[in-house]
């Protein structure tokens, strides 16, 4: 029986033969579809040191498959052809199972490598553009402790980037990394992630396990500035979380060495000489539990619209090593709330509210600009905290608030005034002859300065659920110099008839949606007046406040109501959440790896059989193929 008739008896013998031929091709496509992914060893034995060249592979083998494991062992390290460390990919883009490399070798590649998984026990670079597989993510290991492994070429894609090992990774080179996911730093000691780039390293959030550590070593910035840092761990233990940035020498917004969206976690800042800013959270007042730890010359700053909170002790003792922050506080915008001790460092705010409860110890106070100090107000938290001095100016405020608990600020230096304007919240019933101790002011040195409108003895009507009237006295207390207010048995004529706001003292919205407040107030008031709303908002001249929250965030907002009387004010706790997920780096997605005209790139990692099998149906149907499909040469 003939070819022809065992294939179609009524093919005429070209397209028969024709046929046949097609249907062997396509068979050995299946057949090579089909075969296991294989390991592609490197001898480096080759003429050159190019990846096309058979002789650099043990056995002859090209890793031109999809899944292929590449192995640089330390035995081709010596191989002393023209090959010798340095290896260059030349074949083209690669969807491989994973990386080995033993030996201390250079990789180069313009070619993307798609890959999860790169392993590294030797002092090596590898030069290449890497990609995160579709639906998986990416595994970097560099084992031994006194090796170091390099990254120069930018991570694409979309997913995990996690780094680990007892050795040093570090991504150098100048291109920014691009991937859309969490990097979480697993290393262990002495290992850690090195970040000096001369571009953006870590796109996203960052999870440095305990006991990992990440080192900044640039001078631009590393982090994206809407990331949120997590550092786990204890800090006064070895399974401690560490970020480094004291050899950081960027400079964002002209005066951070690194700025970062907002810090979370337990673990510990090390900021040497350098200053660390906080610029925009997508999660609403993060918290961070752990210790900052600086010179007299570093700084932490807090600007952009959220609350960021540092619940941490900053000063404590780990083996004979005294931890402690010396450095400054800087807070130009948003909230932020200090619960913790850090009595070595001095805080100075422009703008925005700073909150200190629940005993917290810091350094000298300094508020200018448009700032506010709110003592207390922290749910669930003491109304009292400690500091070395306050100096207040003609344009801040100072909150203070009696409830389930009277706010109280203990100084223990200086206390200026600066006609400063205090505004007094009572949520609970007061009685007739109760003092309430404002500022505690150690030794005997005089108060310095009032507050604006309130000499000596003055009377005033406090706002919130419970107007009180009080007179104030700058000279209460055994020394005759703590600030103090009395509650009277009831307003003089003075401030019986002032407005008396009976509006919600909590309000909350969500970034994106509609938000509306009204302004509610007893004795007829005839205007309102609403200050340090969030952004978006505004107020009508009824007291209706309204418009769409654009920026997450907590804002102590100031509501007033006035008549001919006087004016009636009190503050709303106003909490606007985000619209998206609870956590991100809120950065837009950057495309993954994807298959175009002639790339000869697939997305993912595999054996590539799908694109095979395709291809080998459409030879057997006489079909054209143009453009993809191919590999480059």
């Amino acid at each position: 029986m003939s070819l022809t008739s065992t294939i179609h008896p009524s093919l005429p013998p070209l397209r028969s033969k024709r046929f046949a031929f097609l249907a062997f091709i396509a068979t050995c496509l299946l057949t090579l579809a089909a075969a296991p992914a294989s390991a592609a060893t490197w001898s480096g034995l080759g003429t050159d040191n190019m990846w096309t060249t058979p002789g650099n592979w043990e056995a002859q083998t090209i890793p031109l498959l999809s899944g292929d494991t590449l192995i640089f062992p330390a035995a081709a390290e010596k191989a002393g052809g023209p090959a010798n460390n340095t290896s260059v990919n030349n074949i083209g883009d690669l969807n491989l199972l994973s990386i080995s490399i033993v030996g201390a070798f250079t990789i180069n590649s313009t070619y993307t490598m798609t890959c999860p998984t790169i392993n590294a026990s030797a002092t090596a670079t590898l030069a290449a553009p890497l990609a995160i597989p579709v639906g998986q993510s990416l595994t970097i290991n560099q084992t031994t402790g006194i090796k170091t492994l390099s990254l120069t070429g930018l991570i694409s894609g979309s997913g995990l980037v996690t780094i680990g090992g007892a050795g040093i990774t570090e991504f150098t080179g100048s291109t920014a990394n691009t991937y859309d996911g969490l990097t979480s730093v697993e290393t262990s000691a002495p290992g850690y992630l090195r970040l000096a780039r001369s571009a953006e390293s870590i796109p996203g959030n960052l999870t440095i396990i305990s006991g990992a550590k990440v080192i900044i070593d640039a001078t631009t910035s590393q982090i994206h500035y809407d990331s949120v840092v997590n550092i786990l761990g204890t800090v006064n233990t070895a399974a401690v979380g560490i970020l480094d940035i004291s050899l950081a020498r960027g400079l964002d917004s002209g005066v951070d060495n690194e700025t970062i969206g907002a810090l979370e976690g337990t673990g510990r800042v090390d900021l040497g000489t350098r200053r660390l800013g906080c610029y925009v959270s997508p999660v609403v007042a993060p918290e961070f539990l752990g210790s900052l730890n600086g010179t007299a010359a570093s700084s932490f700053r807090k600007h952009g619209s959220f609350t960021q909170r540092l619940s941490g002790t900053n000063d404590f003792l780990d083996g004979a090593t005294v931890y402690d922050f010396l450095g400054t506080t800087v807070l130009n915008g948003g909230a932020l709330t200090v619960l913790g001790g850090q009595s070595s460092s001095n805080i100075t705010a422009t703008a925005g509210t700073l909150l200190v409860a629940k005993l917290a110890h810091v350094g000298a106070i300094a508020m200018s600009g448009s700032s506010n100090l709110s003592v207390g107000n922290d749910p669930g938290n003491q109304n009292q905290a400690f500091s070395k001095s306050l100096s207040l100016t003609s344009s801040t405020r100072m909150d203070v608030f009696s409830g389930a608990g009277n706010s109280t600020l203990t100084v223990t230096g200086t206390v200026s005034l600066g006609s400063a304007t205090l505004l007094v919240t009572t949520d609970s019933a007061v009685t007739a002859g109760t003092d309430i101790l404002i500022i505690d002011n150690d030794g005997t040195d005089a108060v310095s300065g009032t507050f604006a409108s309130l000499p000596q003895g003055a009377e005033l009507l406090s706002s919130g659920t419970a107007p009180t009237a009080f007179t104030i006295s700058y000279r209460g207390g055994a020394n005759d110099n703590d600030v103090v207010l009395t509650a009277l048995t009831a307003p003089t004529s003075a401030t019986a008839s002032n407005p008396v706001i009976n509006s919600a003292g909590i309000a909350s919205g969500v970034v994106g949606t509609a938000f509306s407040y009204q302004i509610t107030a007893t004795n007829t008031p005839t205007s309102f007046t609403a200050s340090y709303l969030p952004a978006g908002l505004s107020m009508n001249a009824s007291g209706l406040i309204s418009g769409t929250p654009t920026t997450a965030g907590f804002t102590n907002v100031v509501v007033g109501a006035t008549n001919a009387s006087g004016t009636g004010s009190r503050t709303v706790a106003t909490t606007i959440d985000s619209s998206g997920p609870g956590v991100g780096g809120g950065n837009p997605a950057p495309p993954g790896p994807t298959s175009t005209g002639n790339s000869g790139s697939s997305s993912g990692c595999g054996n590539g059989s799908g694109g095979l099998a395709v291809l080998a149906l459409a030879l057997m149907l006489g079909l054209s193929i143009s453009g993809g499909w191919h590999r480059r040469p």
